[in-house]
């Protein structure tokens, strides 16, 4: 990929937009330094990169999860382009762009059908955990889910966010109609 940067909070992100583009797009030039990573839905970060390639004539997108407000993740990265004086070409929010929610909001969506039973597994058992009430026990957030399901089988890699194969038909289905707004976003820079 030349020609544009994008702008993502994390590796998760990063692996599975990796993953998608190679996908949907039939191409395999997707770089690291095509993405910049902020560690957070926030551009501060990476202001003096997209600086530079707003200078470079480079289009920056950002791809961020709209968390539990999509309105109020939409404003803060527009008022930051307005205060640092960066130029996006385009923001998508996960998981479709309208909803609030994250990256494994979106991911439960598109698990393969045929293997979504072992997340309803797992979600009992977050359930059952989560009545015990122990201080010691870590947080079972979306976040934890997706990564024991991607673990609990032996394809489609390990359930660390840079070891995750999204490309693994038996665990996820990168054509599902809920990844069209993706798509439709993306599809422009790919032609």
């Amino acid at each position: 990929m030349s020609g544009f940067k994008i702008v993502i909070e994390g590796e998760t992100d990063f692996k599975f937009l990796k993953d998608f583009i190679e996908h949907r797009f039939s191409t395999t030039n997707i770089d690291r330094e095509d993405f910049l990573i902020t560690g957070t839905n926030n551009l501060k970060p990476e202001r003096s990169r997209i600086l530079s390639a707003n200078e470079r004539g480079e289009s920056v997108l950002v791809i961020f999860d709209s968390d539990k407000n999509l309105g109020v993740a939409k404003e803060r990265v527009e008022k930051q382009a307005l205060k640092f004086d960066l130029k996006l070409a385009g923001q998508f929010y996960f998981p479709n762009n309208e909803s609030s929610g994250n990256l494994e909001t979106l991911l439960r969506q598109i698990i393969n059908p045929a293997r979504s039973g072992v997340l309803e597994c797992i979600d009992h058992y977050g359930k059952c955990i989560g009545q015990h009430h122990i201080n010691e026990l870590r947080s079972f957030d979306e976040k934890a889910k997706v990564f024991i399901y991607v673990d609990s089988f032996t394809v489609g890699g390990k359930g660390k966010p840079d070891q995750v194969d999204y490309k693994e038909k038996l665990l996820w289905n990168l054509d599902a109609e809920y990844l069209q707004p993706l798509y439709e976003f993306l599809k422009p820079h790919f032609e």
